[in-house]
């Protein structure tokens, strides 16, 4: 419009140079923001002399030396909003009528910027209703679909997902809190393969849950705790939000969504992050506890099975196989153990484990004394259940053959009213992988079998004394 106005005045008139400068409404600066007639268009720093007088007290501002440039206010009431610059020589020589016909048609300039302003405020308006109403839309979509599934995996997939529809990203993750860890459960653009992140050795993962209110970073390059401990699938990453999900004051993951594309993400998207992660942390929540009492359902049906085995099963070497397939395949227990106490030479014998093959524990002559400072020897010596969450932080932690990479354990003696009969042991690669839960449960494994081994125990005496 403006450049349109500014062809007009140069075909009519023959004036040789135009522009047009406006004052921005935000920063009061000002900017050219049209030019007309001969080329070369003049340049902001060579015009701004020509009309300080005009933007600053909305005046007209003749100069007739070196050259002829007139500078027309254009103004609204008495507010200067820009100025009309014109540079032709034949101006000198002109008289009021140019000077009124100029200031005519510099407020019709001013009418048409007023007009075209409030036209563009309306479309804005109008689109900021739109993107509500679309994000509201997409709110109660994302709580129908949610509502929908009890499925954690689920869950978090539909998350990240609905989010994408009102944030776009390039990718993205869903890390649930376990003890000090977090752990991508969840991924949109990599793939999440035991990605664990330990947030007491990680700062800037520490300091954003701590803040409990999504976090932006333009260019998260230039943050110094990111640099030093930035995951591998973010490594292209510049842009980046983090929203920590929070269920009655609860920091149970975090969200995050990053860009390759430094600035992508704005303050804008804040509020709207908060909202999606306040409604994903209750979905979450939601589905955790479905999936809970089903696990405990199942808990229940795996212990009732293992009390009927270990009651039918009088060979000691089957009964330990079978009590650890169920805690393999049933539970999702990752490595077990059985050792056995050996009273005559006070040590701990393997009998029994989930990755070793039964024809070979004999050639791997695994056995603990009882003053061993492990973890299984401490179990077994205490004659108390021990769990471990972070083997790094147990003096006496050792490596088994094949487990190097463990970081959590959980060791249970088997008591009978006898006293020890050895010690049942779990270890997972993950930290902070057991709970009190686990305990009890599997501690009311460990009484089964320790009374069902003491039973075979008697009941290969009793065989071998009648012959």
């Amino acid at each position: 419009m403006l450049a349109e106005a500014l062809d007009i005045l140069a075909d009519a008139f023959h004036y040789r140079r135009l522009a047009i400068i406006l004052i921005d409404d935000q920063t009061a600066e000002p900017y050219l923001a049209a030019t007309g007639g001969e080329p070369p268009a003049p340049g902001l720093d060579e015009l701004l002399p020509f009309a300080t007088e005009t933007l600053a007290g909305a005046t007209l501002q003749k100069t007739d030396s070196p050259a002829s440039v007139w500078s027309i206010p254009l103004a609204i009431g008495q507010a200067p909003v820009g100025a009309l610059i014109v540079l032709d020589d034949s101006l000198a020589a002109t008289g009021d009528h140019t000077a009124r016909f100029l200031t005519t048609y510099a407020r019709q300039i001013t009418v048409g910027i007023t007009a075209a302003n409030l036209y563009q405020k309306t479309r804005e308006q109008q689109q900021q209703a739109l993107t509500r109403r679309q994000i509201a839309e997409h709110l109660q979509q994302m709580a129908t679909i949610l509502n929908a599934t009890l499925d954690l995996d689920d869950v978090l997939k539909l998350i990240l997902e609905r989010i994408k529809f009102v944030i776009p990203y390039r990718y993205a993750a869903i890390m649930l809190l376990r003890g000090q860890t977090l752990t991508v459960r969840a991924a949109a653009g990599f793939k999440a393969e035991d990605i664990a992140i330990n947030t007491t050795e990680n700062i800037f993962y520490q300091q954003a849950l701590l803040q409990q209110y999504p976090t932006i970073f333009h260019d998260i390059t230039e943050n110094t705790f990111w640099k030093l401990a930035r995951p591998d699938f973010a490594a292209a990453t510049k842009a980046w939000i983090g929203a920590p999900l929070v269920f009655r004051k609860r920091i149970i993951g975090l969200l995050t969504m990053h860009h390759t594309e430094a600035g992508y993400f704005d303050a804008a998207d804040l509020d709207l992050v908060h909202t999606f992660a306040n409604q994903a942390a209750i979905a979450i929540e939601n589905a955790r506890l479905y999936n809970q009492e089903q696990q405990k359902v199942k808990q229940f049906h795996t212990v009732a099975k293992i009390g009927r085995q270990t009651a039918e099963i009088r060979d000691i070497q089957l009964l330990l196989e079978t009590v650890i397939r169920r805690l393999h395949e049933d539970l999702g227990y990752e490595f077990i153990s059985v050792f056995l106490f050996d009273p005559e030479s006070n040590t701990l014998a393997l009998r029994a484990a989930s990755d070793i093959p039964t024809e070979e524990i004999p050639a791997v002559l695994h056995a603990l004394p009882l003053d061993h400072p492990g973890v299984i020897s401490t179990a077994a010596r205490t004659q108390e259940p021990l769990l471990v969450n972070d083997i790094s932080a147990f003096p006496g932690y050792f490596a088994g053959p094949g487990r190097e990479a463990v970081q959590s354990e959980a060791a249970l003696p088997l008591m009978t009213h006898n006293g020890l009969v050895g010690v049942l042991d779990l270890q997972s690669i993950s930290p902070h992988r057991f709970e009190p839960d686990d305990i009890t449960l599997v501690q009311t494994i460990a009484d089964q079998l320790a009374i069902a081994i003491e039973t075979a125990n008697l009941q290969r005496q009793y065989t071998e004394f009648i012959q």
